[in-house]
Parts: structure tokens; C-alpha cells; sequence
């Protein structure tokens, strides 16, 4: 959350009165909450018309889902050149759907797709639901758990506040105007998304999305076979270490890269999207 929301952006695609009256107020608590570390502590949920799409929001955490909107909206994040390469009807993997952006805006260019969205943090994944629902889309199943290698219990660092951040990042990468009253650890299942594919009887994804703030590689192991299957998987990193390790296990699955945002890993994180060598395809 370092960078301000894009107001005039936002204001752009607002769709009602309601909405830019959030809009102003939430620029208005993160230059507070930049400067002096105050987050608006209300659990009212809130809820906006944007560009075509309505969602909700905790109103804690509203700061942060605008600013994931405007990742997925406004810069097609996971998304960028692969439109031409989605059957348009095949199954989906949201993996780290948060409050389920990524999951809106495929069902707005492309209805008739099925996804799968998996969401670990149980503050976020009722929204997630929420806004499904307030959209009328159909073909989409929610599931509140982590994905991962293992099935098991595990311990999950969330923020109540910020709802992008949960995950191995949340001890790992430094934020000033995160204050440690603002973090806490809960118990979620872990579960493998081929497993969950297994239980749910649904067929293997065209598409697979990783954006799991640090458990990229978990995720993966557990998810060889529906990346087997996959024609494109995109996938968020965080650490400039993850780079060839992504690129080289997607290669050796025959896959190539298609778009990258940051190679350098100069801003939070680096958008990698891959699909299916011609060859490698069954």
C-alpha cells in the first residue's frame, strides 16, 4: 500500500454518487494512514459500483481492496495478452482469490467460464462470496482454504487491515506504515488444488492464477497436475530469488513466457504470465 490510490481513475469508472463519496474519503484515511500509521478501524462493510461490477468491502480494509481493484481493473494484472489464448468456457483456478477480482473480471469478458476460487483468510473469503453473488455470476465455486503442498493445518499471518497481505510476506518484507497491532496468525486448512480438484469432480483448468504472497512454491507443488493440464498459468512474485525458479519449473513443464511487469522486481511484485508450448500441448 505505499503508492496512493489513483483517485481520478477511480472517480472515472464510478457508477453512482455513493461510490465517489467513498472514493474521496478512502484517498483522503490512506494519506492519513501514510503519514501517521491510523488505520479506520470500523467493520462496516461498504460497497461500491465500478466499472461495471459492484463488490463490498470491510471498511478497514477498504484502502487496500480499492487498491487491488485498480491492479486487476484498471492494469489487468494476470491478465495482460492472454485474452486471445481462453477458450472462454474452460475451467479457471483463482488461487489467492481475495475478494475475488480476478474472478469478476474474467466473468465479465468471458460469462460462460467455470472457475474455481480459493481463499484462505476467512475475513476476505465472505466477501469473496458477497460479491459473487451480488453479480450474478454463476459457475464460480468458493473454497476457504489455503492451497499448499500438504494437507494439514497450518498457521496463516493475516492482517484484519490490509486485505492483500496474508502469507510469508507478512514477516518478511518491511512496511512502515504496517504497525505489528495490525497483524495476527490463524489457524486455516491446507489443502493441495489437485486434491481439491480430485474431491469436487471438476475437470482440469485451462487456466491457473498463483497469487499467494510467498507460497508460490508450495502452491505449485501441490498443484502439478492442474498446471499439467493448463493452457496458461500466471503467477505474482515477490522475491527476486523466485524468478528462475518460476521460469525454469514452467519451461520444464513446456511452457513459455508471455508477459512479464517487472523483471527487476523494482515495485512489490512481478506479474508473470505463461501459456503452453505449441509442442507440449496434449
Amino acid at each position: 500500500m505505499p503508492r496512493l490510490l489513483n483517485k481520478t481513475w477511480l472517480l472515472s469508472v464510478s457508477e453512482n454518487e455513493s461510490s465517489d463519496r467513498l472514493i474521496e474519503e478512502l484517498f483522503e484515511e490512506q494519506t492519513n494512514l501514510l503519514n501517521h500509521n491510523i488505520f479506520n478501524s470500523s467493520k462496516e462493510v461498504i460497497e461500491f459500483h465500478l466499472d461495471g461490477v459492484s463488490f463490498s468491502s470491510e471498511r478497514c480494509g477498504a484502502i487496500c481492496t480499492l487498491e487491488i481493484f485498480e491492479e486487476i481493473f484498471k492494469e489487468n494484472n494476470h491478465f495482460k495478452a492472454v485474452q486471445q489464448f481462453f477458450s472462454g468456457n474452460g475451467w479457471i483456478v483463482d488461487v489467492g482469490a481475495n475478494h475475488g477480482f480476478f474472478t469478476l473480471y474474467v466473468k465479465k469478458h468471458f460469462p460462460n467460464a467455470k472457475i474455481l476460487a480459493v481463499e484462505p483468510n476467512p475475513y476476505v473469503f465472505e466477501l469473496l462470496k458477497k460479491n459473487i453473488f451480488s453479480n450474478g455470476f454463476t459457475n464460480v465455486t468458493c473454497m476457504n482454504v489455503a492451497a499448499g503442498h500438504t494437507s494439514e493445518f497450518i498457521q496463516l499471518p493475516v492482517s484484519r487491515y490490509v486485505h492483500a497481505l496474508s502469507g510469508l510476506l507478512l514477516n518478511e518484507k518491511p512496511r512502515p506504515w504496517l504497525d505489528d497491532r495490525y497483524l495476527e496468525n490463524i489457524t486455516v486448512q491446507q489443502v493441495e488444488i489437485d486434491s481439491i480438484i480430485k474431491e469436487l469432480s471438476i475437470s482440469l483448468p485451462e487456466w491457473i492464477k498463483i497469487d499467494v504472497e510467498g507460497m508460490e512454491e508450495q502452491v505449485m507443488d501441490g498443484s502439478t497436475q492442474a498446471i499439467k493440464s493448463s493452457e496458461i498459468v500466471s503467477i505474482e512474485r515477490h522475491r527476486t530469488d523466485d524468478r528462475e525458479k518460476i521460469i525454469n519449473r514452467l519451461e520444464n513443464m513446456k511452457f513459455s513466457l508471455l508477459h512479464e511487469d517487472d523483471p527487476n522486481l523494482s515495485n512489490y511484485f512481478d506479474d508473470l504470465i505463461f501459456i503452453r508450448d505449441p509442442q507440449g500441448r496434449k
